[in-house]
C-alpha cells in the first residue's frame, strides 16, 4: 500500500490465486468510505466501489490513518483502525 497527494494504490483482492497481486487506486476524493472485514482486514473504498485492503501486519498503517485524517477530516476511522 501506497499513498500519495493524489491518493492511495494498493490490494484490491484477499482471496483466492490472485491473492494480494490485484491492485487498484483510488484518488482521496473519490473515497467513500472506510471500514473493516470480517476477517479483520481494513480497506477503503471508492464511490464506484473499489476496495484497497490493508491489515495492522502493514508496518506503516499508523502513518496511512494520520494521512486519511488529514487528507478526509469528512470521513471518519472506525476505532479499531486508529
Amino acid at each position: 500500500m501506497i499513498w500519495t497527494d493524489e491518493g492511495v494504490q494498493g490490494p484490491s483482492r484477499l482471496f483466492g490465486p490472485t491473492l494480494w497481486l490485484s491492485r487498484t487506486a483510488i484518488e482521496w476524493q473519490d473515497i467513500g468510505a472506510v471500514g473493516a472485514t470480517i476477517t479483520n482486514y481494513w480497506y477503503v473504498q471508492s464511490l464506484d466501489g473499489r476496495r484497497i485492503y490493508w491489515s495492522y501486519l502493514y508496518p506503516g498503517y499508523g502513518s496511512f490513518t494520520s494521512r486519511f485524517s488529514t487528507k478526509r477530516p469528512d470521513l471518519s476511522i472506525p476505532s479499531n483502525l486508529g
